[in-house]
């Protein structure tokens, strides 16, 4: 399961989200239209325009609550009358955000998001309690700082542990 998933179907806001997200370790995809539903990948958070080339992110939207109640979604776009901010929360997003937005707030919702519950189930790696905002493994007697894309490669190795990766499985995802 990956983090994020960015649907926009401007290229430009899609990519420049996806590689900001991943500078703070948030593993994210993104993507133009709908495409996602053929992709077998699972995502905590859709984040989501409204205004797509194929379909409405409305329609997505709705198509998503069809099957899962608990997905979190993100509508941005440039849609800011209040008619159009009660569709978005009356076809079951979580938030609403009207662009243009700042990319720290973005990322403040998004990380609240994340770290939710995150108390409750600390990862651990042996002796090891995992502390992904820091990118470091922490015990008693020794901290290990890592780099950040030691970090990725660590993590990505941890959550498919007991599986056979090969090289450009990791190439792809880390």
């Amino acid at each position: 399961m990956k983090d994020i998933l960015i649907v926009d179907d401007e290229k430009e806001i899609s990519f420049v989200l996806k590689e900001y997200f991943e500078n703070f370790n948030i593993r994210a995809d993104a993507c133009l239209d709908d495409s996602f539903f053929d992709n077998e990948e699972t995502y905590k958070i859709i984040i989501m325009d409204i205004n797509l080339a194929n379909k409405s992110g409305y329609d997505i939207c709705r198509r998503i609550r069809e099957n899962d109640k608990s997905q979190h979604i993100i509508f941005i776009s440039a849609r800011e009358r209040e008619e159009d901010i009660i569709m978005g929360y009356s076809v079951g997003a979580d938030d609403y955000i009207v662009k243009p937005f700042q990319m720290n707030i973005l990322l403040m919702k998004v990380m609240n998001i994340l770290n939710k519950g995150k108390e409750k189930s600390k990862k651990k790696f042996r002796e090891y309690d995992i502390d992904e905002g820091g990118m470091r493994l922490v015990s008693e007697e020794k901290v290990i700082e890592m780099k950040n894309l030691e970090f990725k490669l660590f993590m990505y190795l941890y959550e498919n542990r007991g599986k056979v990766v090969d090289k450009y499985e990791i190439i792809n995802n880390v």
